[in-house]
């Protein structure tokens, strides 16, 4: 939603949802919890409540703050930088040697693809706002290690886990490909644009239908679900179609 209204202002000049803005900015604020704090770093709530880390909820947050800096002032302002550069901070800290984040730092947790991509994009999107050192080298990592373990090169698709913490019946998912796809919109990385879309339009499309997910046994399941993933991925139709008009 402020992603919605923030693009909506930038393109119309319209300013007159600035008291909605104004108040997600209340919400991440006042609502989202502190977890951890030191000096350098800061881990916020999953939700408006003390509840858990998670590791893409964080870089959500991190983002919001700085899509908030310019409908910001003063100490509000000041508050809001501060807490995306630690937020970042605390990304980079749980960034793994390889790469890698684990869903949540805590507790026997997964590395999956969609979360995986947030969490990147969070990071690219956020860089071009306020400066993030070494961000590049950050995505590089990140985005290096989903290619390599979680692509399979003879579907041309990306799985779900490259560690589980529990079976899975879902062998492909059409949001986790999705989300890579719009990942490498934003890198400019048009080669794997390419190549997923193809993959992504002979493995979940029947004519006009598309389905979410294929089973380890190859079957198609859950047709036009808009949710789960066909409006993500259309979403991010769009942005390949505004990328090529561009």
């Amino acid at each position: 939603v402020l992603d919605a209204f923030v693009e909506y202002n930038k393109v119309t000049g319209d300013s007159g949802y600035s008291s909605l803005v104004g108040s997600i900015h209340d919400f991440f604020d006042r609502d989202i919890r502190v977890m951890q704090e030191t000096d350098d770093w800061m881990a916020t709530s999953y939700g408006p409540l003390p509840d858990r880390i998670v590791t893409n909820a964080i870089s959500y947050v991190m983002y919001s703050y700085a899509q908030l800096l310019p409908y910001l002032t003063g100490q509000a302002r000041e508050k809001a930088l501060l807490r995306t550069g630690k937020l970042y901070a605390f990304l980079r800290l749980n960034q793994q040697p390889d790469g890698s984040w684990f869903y949540s730092p805590e507790g026997r947790s997964f590395i999956d693809c969609f979360h995986t991509c947030i969490v990147l994009k969070n990071i690219v999107k956020t860089s071009r706002l306020v400066d993030l050192p070494d961000s590049t080298a950050i995505v590089t990592r990140g985005y290096g290690y989903m290619k390599e373990k979680m692509y399979d090169a003879r579907r041309g698709l990306f799985r779900r886990f490259s560690l589980s913490n529990k079976p899975s019946l879902v062998k492909y998912d059409l949001y986790d490909n999705a989300e890579v796809l719009g990942l490498a919109v934003l890198l400019g990385d048009d080669q794997l644009v390419a190549r997923l879309s193809r993959a992504i339009d002979q493995t979940f499309h029947r004519g006009l239908d598309v389905y979410s997910q294929i089973d380890g046994l190859g079957v198609r399941r859950n047709k036009n679900m808009l949710r789960w993933a066909v409006m993500p991925y259309l979403y991010t139709l769009s942005e390949i179609a505004g990328h090529h008009v561009a």
